[in-house]
């Protein structure tokens, strides 16, 4: 759930970008997590719990420690943190004015939230049942 909005930030409402910056990030985590079921995820950190008060500098705490970090270390090949901020490999720029490739990238945005919600449903159904 992390990554999302750091996928969100590069795929700009349909106007992908090949390098994002702090104010990039900060603007898109703000927004995904004022909504109160992407902030579930937030909440299971003690550290995070007063998340709603953050300012710029927490949320892109937040990104590098998560998101950055692990989309680096899990997708070397694709992501890289930058000086002032964070971007896809070059190679990526002849796609990021294809439909085809923008609409696959949203559609991952997509899946990967869809997924992540299902899993947490399941989880307490599970413990719903088991108790």
């Amino acid at each position: 759930m992390y990554k999302l909005p750091i996928f969100l930030v590069f795929y700009n409402h349909g106007q992908m970008k090949l390098h994002i910056n702090e104010d990039d990030i900060y603007q898109s985590f703000q927004e995904f997590y004022a909504n109160a079921s992407n902030a579930v995820d937030l909440l299971r950190d003690k550290g995070n719990r007063d998340y709603k008060n953050w300012g710029q500098k927490e949320f892109i705490d937040l990104a590098r420690r998560n998101s950055m970090h692990f989309l680096q270390q899990t997708s070397p090949n694709f992501f890289r943190e930058e000086e002032q901020g964070f971007a896809l490999n070059p190679a990526l720029k002849e796609y990021l004015h294809n439909s085809a490739f923008v609409r696959y990238f949203k559609d991952i945005i997509d899946y990967r939230g869809r997924r992540f919600f299902k899993e947490r449903l399941e989880k307490i159904q599970a413990e719903i049942e088991g108790k």
